[in-house]
């Protein structure tokens, strides 16, 4: 037992592994890193390479992302949700965290996926919808849905 929380050998080689594939590129990570990881991947059940390469490619640090994944998990256990489907959610949608430009970054993003969990409710079709009223003609279309439904707000119309 390597890490006060059960890890093995065959675990931090097994994180290694991943973070060299998730990087594209062989680092060596400081200890503290290897048992951060390890505990983020036993509570979440992602393993290291899914979501430290989701977290490089929207600029968050291999040492940073365990940090960012207790934060998923914390915003699932406030919401009172599944932390493991949480954070499924929060690295399968990660690329949307620039795209929406989420309040407080992974935070927000796992803030959502945790209101989502709660109520069970994908979030690709939350995800679709902003899609749409992102453009123009869908915009218009939602403001003209809404509007028939008697929501009269002069801002959804501009």
């Amino acid at each position: 037992m390597l890490f006060r929380s059960g890890g093995s050998f065959e675990d931090i080689v097994g994180i290694q592994k991943g973070v060299g594939e998730a990087l594209g590129r062989n680092v060596i990570l400081a200890t503290e890193a290897y048992e951060k990881i390890y505990a983020a991947e036993s509570v979440t059940g992602v393993k290291a390479n899914e979501f430290i390469g989701k977290m490089k490619d929207v600029g968050i640090s291999t040492y940073q992302a365990s940090k960012e994944m207790e934060k998923v998990v914390n915003s699932a256990r406030e919401m009172g949700v599944n932390a493991q489907a949480v954070s499924k959610d929060v690295v399968a949608n990660m690329d949307k965290l620039n795209q929406y430009n989420f309040d407080g970054g992974v935070e927000g993003l796992a803030k959502m996926a945790a209101h989502a969990a709660a109520i069970n409710m994908d979030m690709s079709s939350t995800f679709r919808f902003a899609d749409k009223v992102f453009n123009p003609e869908g915009a218009i279309e939602t403001a003209a849905a809404l509007q028939r439904l008697g929501v009269t707000q002069s801002q959804l119309l501009d």
